[in-house]
């Protein structure tokens, strides 16, 4: 059973692709936090509010997994910090979009193409997601796995309202040209 916190993807994106692995889900209201007798909690709120009901579900004995999503805080400060304290908090974490378990996710990799249809986009919202830019809200966990296989510049990068491209280098991997498209018409 999950408790999932969060109307937002939580409600349209984590309790259906949940529900349809069979697991069962509930919705906790903000404010609400205390009650949660689940083991597994899912945080899906924005990021400035996201350390907070991670400490405070850390602080419950029974909690044994909490599931994140990105980006962790307003800030990277914050992020780090809260990072520093899941790991210290000795259960299991996990922070969505991450993309170093994938399969097309190796070393000498050229090309990443992403497509997709964001929430927000769909359904014309207006948000701090929108706000933000494509490649600060989706393209960052991108960079973050192209870090570690070396890469360590953009030799080109352009962030536009629904996309996001970019070419990076680095020394002993390929050039690697990216693509990330937030708004694919349907």
């Amino acid at each position: 059973m999950y408790a999932i916190i969060g109307n937002g993807f939580g409600s349209y994106g984590y309790r259906p692709a949940l529900e349809l692995l069979g697991e069962q889900c509930r919705m906790v209201e903000r404010g609400k936090e205390a009650e949660i007798t689940e083991s597994t909690v899912v945080i899906a709120v924005p990021p400035q509010a996201q350390p907070a009901l991670a400490r405070q579900m850390m602080a419950l004995p029974q909690v044994n997994l909490i599931l994140l999503e990105k980006p962790l805080a307003g800030t990277p400060a914050e992020a780090r910090l809260l990072l520093d304290d899941l790991k210290a908090w000795g259960k299991r974490f996990r922070i969505g979009y991450l993309f170093a378990d994938c399969e097309w996710a190796r070393p000498g990799i050229t090309n990443i193409s992403w497509r997709f249809t964001a929430h927000h986009f769909d359904n014309d919202l207006h948000d701090w997601k929108r706000d933000l830019g494509v490649a600060s809200f989706y393209g960052i966990h991108i960079m973050a796995l192209l870090a570690e296989m070396g890469y360590t510049r953009a030799t080109f990068s352009e962030d536009m309202d629904r996309y996001w491209i970019a070419w990076f280098v680095g020394a002993d991997v390929p050039q690697c040209f990216v693509q990330v498209e937030a708004h694919r018409p349907g």
